[in-house]
């Protein structure tokens, strides 16, 4: 089958400058979405962008911070929990492309555990309504969190 530009995608990685400049000329002549990202953000949608002659030779996209939860998993006496499992989350309100973030995080179905201190970060989340089940030996449980672009995300488990 011929390859059509229209179904292709390309990645491109490379470096902004100290104004946070980024030269790509790379990308093919046409109408083009460009998904731009960083450590610590989370991703941002450049939409229908018109590459080629004529074109404008700038285009504006705003990093915003990315959003991440950390969750702290703790028994009846508040003492922190290790080893517990975050591995399932399902968002209820949002957009449907994180259903099933974690469940688990690709083929090898390995999960998020609590560290020593009872802690599991989670990051890259849309804002929306999880529903995120832990699980430590048989003990199962849920927790809700609300997902809300710039603010803080903090949520306690306490284990029964």
């Amino acid at each position: 089958y011929p390859l059509s530009l229209e179904r292709m995608a390309f990645y491109v990685e490379e470096e902004t400058n100290d104004n946070g400049v980024v030269t790509l000329s790379t990308l093919p002549d046409g109408e083009v979405d460009v998904l731009v990202s960083a450590g610590g953000y989370g991703v941002t949608l450049l939409s229908k962008l018109s590459v080629g002659p004529g074109s404008p030779e700038v285009f504006r996209g705003e990093l915003k911070p990315e959003n991440v939860l950390v969750v702290t998993v703790q028994d009846s006496s508040k003492a922190p929990l290790s080893d517990v499992s975050l591995h399932a989350i399902s968002i209820q309100d949002g957009p449907s492309i994180m259903s099933g973030v974690v469940n688990a995080l690709g083929p090898r179905r390995s999960a998020l555990k609590s560290g020593a201190d009872g802690r599991i970060t989670v990051g890259a989340l849309a804002a929306g309504l999880y529903v995120m089940e832990f699980s430590k030996g048989p003990q199962r449980q849920q927790l809700k969190v609300k997902i809300e672009d710039g603010k803080p995300h903090r949520a306690t488990l306490t284990m029964q």
